[in-house]
């Protein structure tokens, strides 16, 4: 640690199931989080401020605050929304939300954290790399190169985030600051489930779900490595890879793998009921508990 402090993350979409997953890690790692989400838990391990990162004004509040005590080594853009309505069902404000939230409010918060992380890098002894730079991780998704049925905006904006997180770190020399990115699958959370309970795409759970334990343990691969890309599960990075070399058939794919899909999205179901994270809700459907 620089200066026998502990060197400061803040870490979006932190009151969620995968923040909260990522949080402690880092709690783990000696750092000292700075968490944010649209509404602040009541038990607080760590300084935490809400914010909602669509207003302009809250990601302004929110750069002043992560600045005020001192550069910051780590910025985990964790937070993300995927709507569960018909994409023709949505308004106009939904759809730009999504964008907004997955895309648009991370690129803008690196922006704005830039000089805070440069200060940390420029902390370290000349010629230092790795673990004395600051960093950047961005949970992207394997939506963020294989789009599925019922993913448009998702993916759009996941594929958004990546090419962005690409770029910057093809200048982090220039930058002084590295940057990752963390590529999960289906990661079991409140919407997770509510997908799997209220049929959403079974495509999601043609595998297992991981579990947010499993993503937190990829960021600290990367922040270790300072590897452009990780994958949670690199057998599946072959698999999403090998599909984008023939877009044109993947509407006669994806078909033969609706089956296993379906009955991959029922064996979730009943697991959850098994963990007694869902309940019947009286109508021969599941509600979470």
């Amino acid at each position: 640690m620089q200066n026998q402090a502990k060197p400061r993350a803040l870490i979006t979409g932190a009151a969620g199931a995968l923040g909260h997953a990522i949080h402690h890690a880092l709690l783990n790692e000696g750092y000292h989080c700075l968490c944010t989400d649209r509404v602040v838990p009541k038990a607080q391990a760590s300084e935490w401020m809400a914010a909602d990162l669509t207003k302009p004004e809250d990601l302004d509040a929110l750069t002043a605050w992560a600045s005020a005590a001192g550069p910051l080594a780590l910025l985990v853009n964790n937070a993300g929304v995927q709507r569960l309505e018909p994409f023709e069902e949505r308004s106009d404000a939904a759809l730009r939300q999504e964008i907004e939230v997955n895309q648009i409010a991370p690129i803008l918060l690196i922006r704005r954290l830039l000089p805070s992380l440069q200060a940390f890098s420029r902390r370290a002894p000349e010629g230092t790399r790795g673990a004395g730079r600051a960093q950047v991780v961005n949970i992207v998704s394997l939506g963020g190169i294989f789009a599925l049925p019922e993913t448009a905006l998702y993916s759009s904006s996941k594929f958004g985030l990546r090419g962005a997180s690409l770029g910057l770190a093809l200048d982090a020399a220039r930058l002084g600051v590295d940057f990752s990115i963390v590529n999960p699958s289906a990661t079991e959370s409140p919407m997770l489930i509510a997908e799997a309970i209220h049929g959403g795409n079974p495509h999601q759970f043609m595998d297992p779900p991981q579990r947010p334990t499993d993503v937190a343990q990829a960021v600290l691969r990367a922040m270790r490595s300072r590897a452009v890309e990780v994958y949670v599960r690199p057998a599946e990075s072959w698999l999403v890879r090998l599909g984008m070399l023939m877009p044109n058939g993947l509407p006669r794919v994806l078909p033969w793998f609706e089956g296993r899909a379906r009955r991959g999205m029922a064996a979730y179901v009943r697991d959850l009921a098994r963990r007694g994270l869902i309940e019947s809700d009286g109508n021969g459907g599941w509600r979470a508990r």
